[in-house]
């Protein structure tokens, strides 16, 4: 147990341990709504339309995972350094050895992903930074202070320490920075109590408060049949208070979904307290040091199938059986090809809410595969629309040459998917600003990016 802490990376513990281990459905739904929240304040929503990521239906898919992609990230993996003393560690932490092995989860407290991720939202941001004020911005990063607060001290099965949420606001007070957000409060009272006036002066009803708020609703919809579509709206609206409820222009919810809502997070609550015991390992949507569990994947074969690949440093040539010890044959390779620069290592989410975008085929005659089957029989599920099919993978991935009609007919390719954080964005970004991103993300992280998460600009 963690009862104290002076760096942002014990604050980064805390966070972790109530978010991963001990809450870490209602945390993940909180921050969802977080999001959500701020679709009530106009001048965001109305971008958003404008921007068409969350106005267009064939949109909102992708930006709700390459959101919840970059969000994870950089709350998960050890934030950047930035200029904090002790890289932000504690001394008490460096003593105890906390800082050597980050959690004792085999992780690398070096490791560059949170870097990467904010330096790759910072990008996408500053594209259109003549249009997002900073008040925007910091009323979004509150709500991810004050949002998982209350839906974990409402609906858990205990509530949140005062120490649990100080840890939340040092968090994102550092992300904050990391994202060159100014003049934000320093305690969690005074956040707060900016947010609540930011949130009367400003969230009020508009029409693309309404719209964005649909299409959001549509995806956390995607898997219900349509017949409980009507009854699933209700319940989104029973979690809202009058203020956004009037500002996204619902009606209110029924007395009876309200009750319902309250008995059903009540039953689980009291279950989880008394029935269930404590986690063992981690709950998280990006892996954590889980090479073993295949949500961290090379695709090294595929990059360098059916390319000449020499090595820049030996001569040692792939069609020899030889390769590049570092990697080098596989840079060589992709740059044969026509801008293509992505690297052989990559991630996957645990699980997916909605539209698997990035998502690797199931391995055929697996569960996985196996429903899919049984949804495309039944008529529920389209066949272009599984897992690993190409309108779900980004153009950065090669396809090997023998397999390029079976990816042109819409067939899942085994092996072939994942995202690489400075590549996620909307469509046609891939591979825009990467050498932005990668100076600011060395910037952030206080060094040289080195590694599997290395990547050229």
């Amino acid at each position: 147990m963690i009862d104290s802490y002076k760096g942002v990376r014990d604050a980064q513990r805390i966070v972790r341990l109530s978010g991963n281990m001990d809450f870490p459905f209602t945390f993940t739904k909180s921050l969802e709504f977080a999001l959500f929240r701020t679709y009530g304040i106009p001048t965001i929503s109305s971008l958003l339309l404008h921007t068409g990521q969350l106005g267009k239906a064939e949109n909102a898919g992708r930006r709700y995972v390459d959101t919840s992609g970059l969000i994870q990230a950089f709350m998960t993996f050890p934030v950047p350094r930035l200029d904090l003393p002790n890289g932000g560690e504690s001394e008490s932490a460096k003593l105890e050895g906390q800082g050597e092995d980050w959690e004792h989860f085999g992780e690398d407290p070096n490791d560059p992903r949170s870097s990467i991720a904010l330096a790759r939202v910072n990008f996408l941001h500053g594209r259109w930074k003549n249009k997002i004020s900073n008040d925007d911005l910091k009323y979004t990063l509150s709500t991810f202070v004050i949002e998982p607060a209350k839906w974990i001290d409402r609906y858990e099965w205990r509530r949140l320490s005062p120490l649990e949420k100080e840890a939340l606001f040092s968090l994102f007070y550092h992300i904050g920075r990391c994202m060159n957000i100014t003049d934000i409060p320093e305690t969690l009272e005074e956040f707060t109590e900016w947010s609540e006036n930011y949130e009367r002066s400003n969230m009020v009803f508009q029409q693309c408060n309404r719209d964005v708020a649909d299409h959001t609703t549509n995806l956390l919809l995607y898997a219900l049949p349509s017949a409980l579509h009507g009854f699933a709206r209700k319940l989104v609206a029973s979690l809202m208070d009058d203020t956004l409820r009037e500002a996204m222009g619902y009606p209110r919810a029924p007395g009876w979904i309200v009750t319902f809502k309250d008995v059903l997070f009540g039953i689980r609550a009291t279950v989880t307290r008394m029935l269930m015991l404590p986690r063992r390992k981690p709950l998280s949507n990006v892996p954590i040091a889980s090479d073993e569990d295949g949500h961290v994947f090379s695709i090294e074969s595929l990059l360098s199938d059916g390319i000449p690949a020499v090595c820049p440093a030996s001569g040692a040539r792939a069609q020899d059986g030889k390769v590049c010890p570092v990697g080098g044959h596989l840079h060589v390779a992709a740059e044969k090809q026509d801008g293509f620069k992505t690297a052989a290592w990559r991630m996957e989410l645990s699980w997916y809410e909605n539209e698997p975008v990035y998502a690797r085929a199931f391995r055929k005659g697996s569960i996985g595969w196996l429903a899919e089957e049984v949804r495309i029989a039944l008529g529920s599920l389209k066949a272009e629309d599984r897992r690993g099919a190409q309108r779900w993978m980004p153009p950065t991935l090669p396809v090997p040459e023998e397999l390029k009609t079976k990816a042109e007919k819409g067939e899942p390719i085994a092996g072939l998917g994942g995202f690489r954080l400075e590549e996620m964005g909307p469509k046609g970004l891939e591979m825009k600003g990467r050498k932005e991103v990668l100076e600011m993300a060395e910037k952030l992280h206080g060094g040289k990016i080195e590694g599997r998460w290395s990547f050229s600009p």
